[in-house]
């Protein structure tokens, strides 16, 4: 009887570390880890789709004014919309010196390791938002990207430039830096970066379209911004768009990438400088956002003959063509298409 439970224990063992071999080394949703090894405590946060598969990491910096619930639901919602892992690390024992950088990035290290992340790209919120720039300016070889939502910084000067970070900063129109601080555009002027981008919004709790913006433009610093897979809208295949258009009896904004060689470099232009400007987004408020490779242009008018690269066209109620933007495209020629 002896032998039969150590046998039946044995396989019951073997059973579960199949099972967790399977899974992955974090569960979907929420799961929290003790600090150990130099590392911080940190909660991370993974999409079921994710589990036991390659995930992109970002890393949330807590911020002072956020309770445990208001950063909890970031991340979360983080996670889902973004199909990525978020790791949360404790804020205990995170400031601003090198011995804090150092945790992190240990940290950082450890959970990238486990999930085989290709990337890792850094978020901070006002606080946390100084924290997560000098934290990238001083660790770009670690993070890919770095989101600061409201941020101002303590004037540093970094020792060398950060040539393959891309920045984002999102504030409001109205936000100024706080006594014996500085703007973080002014990073601008004395460093280089491979991109330094600013968006107007909302920055205490980013709303759907804000977070889209941040999705997309991680996904671009990480190299995954290709042609075809935008998602600046909520885009409509070419069959099913034309269809919705017909049946509301709407507008359309019509994007028809390029993918070839010779198309790329426009294609990316039209996704990161125009596609995401939050007045085109508004201005295309109700109109059906469709989305289908330059080859298929005379599906939408057989008629339409258009040059080599990647299109912007604007459908009116009835399906007909108001305009075709390829040339020099900008957001406000194509808000004007939509208005007119």
């Amino acid at each position: 009887m002896k032998l039969i439970l150590i046998a039946a224990f044995a396989l019951l063992t073997i059973a579960i570390g199949h099972s967790r071999a399977e899974d992955g080394p974090f569960p979907a949703g929420a799961s929290s880890h003790p600090a150990e090894a130099g590392r911080a405590a940190f909660t991370v946060y993974l999409p079921r789709n994710l589990v036991g598969k390659h995930a992109d990491l970002s890393v949330l910096l807590h911020e002072t004014g956020y309770t445990d619930l208001d950063s909890a639901a970031l991340a979360k919602t983080f996670s889902e919309e973004g199909r990525v892992a978020v790791l949360c690390p404790k804020a205990e024992g995170l400031g601003f010196m090198d011995a804090d950088l150092d945790r992190l990035e240990r940290t950082a290290q450890y959970v990238k390791g486990l999930l085989s992340s290709e990337s890792v790209h850094l978020i901070g919120v006002r606080d946390s938002a100084r924290q997560a720039v000098l934290y990238a300016l001083a660790r770009p070889k670690l993070f890919r990207s770095v989101v600061a939502l409201g941020a101002d910084v303590p004037w540093v000067r970094p020792p060398s430039a950060a040539a393959s970070l891309r920045l984002l900063v999102l504030k409001r129109a109205d936000d100024r830096p706080a006594m014996g601080r500085e703007s973080v555009l002014r990073i601008r002027e004395h460093i280089e970066v491979a991109e330094f981008r600013q968006l107007l919004g909302t920055v205490r709790m980013p709303d759907p379209a804000t977070r889209q913006y941040m999705i997309y433009f991680q996904n671009a610093a990480a190299g995954k911004g290709a042609a075809g897979h935008d998602r600046s809208f909520q885009w409509r295949a070419l069959a099913p768009g034309l269809a919705e258009r017909t049946r509301r009896k709407a507008r359309a904004l019509v994007y028809l990438y390029d993918d070839s060689p010779g198309g790329r470099r426009k294609t990316r232009q039209i996704q990161d400088e125009i596609l995401f400007d939050p007045k085109l987004r508004a201005a295309a408020k109700g109109a059906v956002p469709i989305m289908a490779h330059r080859k298929e242009v005379g599906k939408v008018d057989p008629n339409l003959r258009i040059k080599a690269g990647p299109a912007l066209l604007v459908l009116d109620e009835e399906g007909k063509v108001v305009g075709v933007l390829q040339r020099r495209p900008t957001a406000k020629a194509l808000i004007a298409l939509l208005n007119s």
